[in-house]
This record gives C-alpha cells, structure tokens and sequence, in this order.
C-alpha cells in the first residue's frame, strides 16, 4: 500500500512539475509574442511641431521603447476629385510630404524611414520666435536641400534613384492623395487635436493644440506606451524618474495665429 501511494505522489509531483513548465513555457510565449503598440501620427512635414516631435520620437521613444512599437505616419492635406492635394503650408510642403510617404513605401522598417527623416530635418531644438524649430526642415522638397536629401537616403540604405522615380512619377502623387483621404475620412483636424495628431492603439492621445514634446521629451508617450503593452515590458517603463513636465501652451500661441490667419485668408508658400 505504502509503494503504490509513493508511486501515485511521485506521479502526481512528475504531473505537476510537467504542468508547472507548460505553463511558464507558454507564459513566455505569450509575452514575447505579445503585439507590438500601434502609434500613429498625422504631421503636416512642414509645421514645427512635426518636425519637433520626430526628432524627439526618435531621441527619446526608439531607444527606450522603441522594441514595443510599430509607428505609422500619415501626412495632412485636403484631397480633391481631381487627384490633387491641397497642402496647408503650401505647394513645397506637398513635395516634402511625398517624399517622406515615398520612403515609407520604400523601406522595410519605420525606424529607416524616421531616421531618413529626422537627418533631412536637421537637429531640432525646441520653439522659436520664427518658427524653425529645426534647422533644415523648411528645405526638405526643395532644390537646396537635394543634396542632404542624398546624403540621408544613403545613410539610410535608401536608393536614391528609386526614390526620385517615386517622388517625381505617379506613384508619389498616389501615396500623398492616399495618405490626404486616409486623413479626411479620419476625421481628426491638424492642430485641434493635436500638433502633431497621436494616436495610441486607435485611441487620439494628443490634445488641443498639444506641441510640447521638446519640453516633455515625449514622456506621456512612453508611460501611454508602456501601459498599453502587454508582454515584458522594456527596462524603461519601471523607471520611476521618467522625465515629467507640465503642457505649456504659451509655445504655441505664434503657430496658432500663424495658422488662424492662414485659415481665413487662404494658405500659401510662405515656408
């Protein structure tokens, strides 16, 4: 009697411990496995504080928790029946927009396509009394700033003459009236909800005239990352001094009646 209850508890601890493995092997699984945190943003590519929260995304965001995103970018414009896109910062920025949306298409990754961008924009260093956040953004599209537009493709493993077929051809126009109807059946207007607009997992995280990441350094963004993911979350997201700082909606009163003006009296190419 004594053998066959040893035999039956030897089993039943060999069952368990078998269960036990299961379990944590698929508790593992599970984690690794866990989807990534969808963040999307809509930047008009001229607007400082576009430019100022790509260069910040990828400063602050891709280090820490970059390994749990998967970022998508739309760019802002209205699209007519013709084809056509009407760009709010005008005729330049609808060059600079296709060019970014013709690196997306390009290239395998976001982080290629942001870095590509982010060199093209030049270092960012927060609000200014005219506007330029970053030091080369409102030359992306132009001729002067071909040259670095070369030189950043390369660094990124772009092809440059694939590129150029993209941004010059059909397929350029395609992608930025693409991008401009994606943003218009959305429903989420430029500035109102946000400057940039970000969303986190389909739910708009950026507020009311929101353009604070240079003081932030995108902090909210990565606690609402962090919260949002469900495997193992990176090392950054227990730290407890992530950077924290009041919005300050003062920065944003020279953009804000730079684009009330531009409303009623009609955008152009001022940039």
């Amino acid at each position: 009697g004594h053998k066959i209850s040893l035999q039956i508890s030897e089993r039943t601890t060999t069952m368990v411990s078998k269960a036990t493995l299961v379990f944590a092997f698929l508790s593992v699984a599970s984690a690794s496995a866990a989807a990534k945190v969808n963040v999307e943003v809509l930047i008009e590519s001229y607007c400082p504080c576009s430019g100022q929260w790509q260069f910040d995304f990828e400063k602050y965001v891709l280090p820490t928790v970059g390994s749990i995103v998967n970022l998508k970018r739309q760019m802002d414009g209205s699209p007519h029946s013709d084809g056509s896109v009407h760009c709010f910062h005008g005729s330049n920025e609808c060059k600079a927009n296709t060019l970014g949306l013709c690196a997306q298409n390009q290239t395998t990754n976001w982080q290629q396509w942001l870095n590509f961008t982010v060199c093209n924009d030049g270092e960012c260093k927060g609000p200014r009394i005219d506007m330029q956040f970053c030091e080369h953004q409102y030359d992306v599209g132009k001729s002067k700033g071909e040259e670095r537009e070369k030189m950043c493709a390369a660094q990124n493993g772009i092809d440059w003459n694939e590129l150029q077929d993209c941004y010059n051809g059909q397929k350029g126009k395609d992608l930025l009236y693409a991008s401009a109807k994606y943003d218009q059946q959305h429903k989420e207007t430029y500035g109102m909800t946000g400057l940039p607009v970000v969303t986190v997992n389909g739910k708009r995280f950026s507020k009311f005239w929101d353009c604070n990441s240079h003081s932030t350094k995108l902090s909210g963004l990565i606690r609402e990352i962090c919260n949002a993911y469900e495997g193992d979350k990176p090392a950054a997201c227990s730290k407890a001094n992530i950077f924290v700082a009041t919005s300050n909606l003062t920065m944003l009163s020279a953009e804000a009646e730079v684009r009330e003006k531009l409303y009623f009296q009609g955008p152009g190419d001022n940039y």
